[in-house]
């Protein structure tokens, strides 16, 4: 999880210095998903655009929550501005065509991951560090037992 989030920020601050290329939108909708924390909204954009003499595909929206929203108007705003055959600037990786955003840069939900993952991975730590005192005291004649 330490990993999912620094690895999606890492990509976020690093699309910033992607090719800007002009795009066309080919579809976009938004759908409602159900989880532990109610109701987000999915953001679905696909769009062309041409690269290094041949025309490529994408999807991605960003580098976080890629597309989740947590309102219904967040969800129907981003559609709006990205209706079908519209014209977009889509940021390219110039190393790996198959890398592509609508919107580059570093996103906060990037941490999320990195924070959750931190809180399991400190979990752990105190864990083990509660097995290896309680070993030590058991060693060391600390631990009494009637």
């Amino acid at each position: 999880m330490i990993g999912a989030g620094v690895f999606l920020a890492f990509q976020g601050l690093v699309s910033t210095t992607w090719l800007p290329v002009e795009g066309e939108i080919g579809d976009s909708s938004y759908k409602q998903e159900q989880g532990d924390g109610g109701g987000r909204y999915v953001v679905k954009v696909s769009y062309t655009f041409p690269f290094q003499g041949t025309n490529q595909t994408g999807s991605r929206i960003d580098f976080g929550a890629n597309g989740k929203r947590r309102s219904r108007n967040q969800a129907e705003a981003w559609v709006r501005g990205w209706a079908p055959h519209s014209v977009v600037t889509v940021y390219v990786d110039p190393h790996n065509t198959g890398r592509s955003v609508l919107l580059p840069g570093f996103k906060g939900e990037c941490l999320g991951w990195s924070y959750l993952g931190m809180g399991w991975l400190g979990l752990l730590v105190f864990g083990w560090l509660i097995n290896r005192a309680g070993a030590w005291m058991v060693a060391h004649g600390f631990a009494v037992y009637e």
